[in-house]
């Protein structure tokens, strides 16, 4: 009889791979005494049926294991089957997705939703972070009142609890942007910003932050 286990808040990055953040408790149950050796712990798992709209993973629990321990609760789970052919392969994929979405991506998402910003706001911001990584790898670094960096330096998003929102930075000139839904404002040159705090936004945020990439 096989027994299942379901993990809350889970997000996918991509088919066969998720991340959440778990209880230490839970992980200790798949643990067999591995000492921590990255940012996040690696889980594979079997059979994964994932429900998008609830953001619920529902795993089999006796053919699960730890491939890797971390130092928290932050967690790659990986699925045995989707294409991701035994352990090995979806060890390497899961630190192949470590890699793209980690750099403290992850981390922002988590403090950007800690501070009750608007779940569809989160989420899009979320998805466009994702395809900004999927263009090229970069990370993001936390500093001084909510303001989080892109490393390399071509993006800042400083999350605006009071007004849940982000405000976006941008390298660009503020006078030659055409925009429908932000409304770029001179910063300090070659930078300008905007409020991000709907969902409509999120094409033109990502063509923006593109742009600013290539500048």
């Amino acid at each position: 009889m096989s027994v299942r286990l379901e993990f809350a808040d889970v997000t996918q990055l991509k088919s066969g791979v998720w991340s959440a953040n778990l209880p230490l408790k839970l992980i200790n149950m798949f643990n067999s005494g591995a000492s921590a050796q990255t940012n996040s712990n690696i889980l594979l798992v079997s059979r994964p049926e994932f429900n998008s709209s609830k953001s619920v993973l529902s795993v089999d629990l006796v053919n699960s294991e730890i491939l890797s321990l971390g130092r928290g609760g932050e967690t790659l789970i990986v699925s045995r089957e989707g294409g991701i052919n035994g352990a090995l392969e979806g060890k390497s994929e899961a630190s192949k997705a470590q890699s793209t979405y980690g750099g403290g991506i992850m981390n922002f998402i988590k403090e950007a939703r800690s501070h009750g910003l608007p779940r569809e706001l989160v989420d899009c911001c979320e998805v466009i972070l994702k395809e900004l990584s999927d263009d090229e790898a970069f990370g993001l670094n936390e500093g001084r009142q909510r303001k989080w960096t892109a490393d390399p330096n071509f993006l800042a998003l400083t999350i605006q609890n009071r007004n849940r929102q982000f405000l976006v930075s941008v390298k660009g000139n503020p006078s030659k942007m055409k925009y429908k839904t932000i409304h770029p404002k001179v910063s300090r040159p070659p930078y300008c910003e905007f409020h991000f705090a709907r969902k409509d936004q999120c094409e033109e945020v990502i063509e923006v932050i593109r742009k600013s990439r290539a500048f």
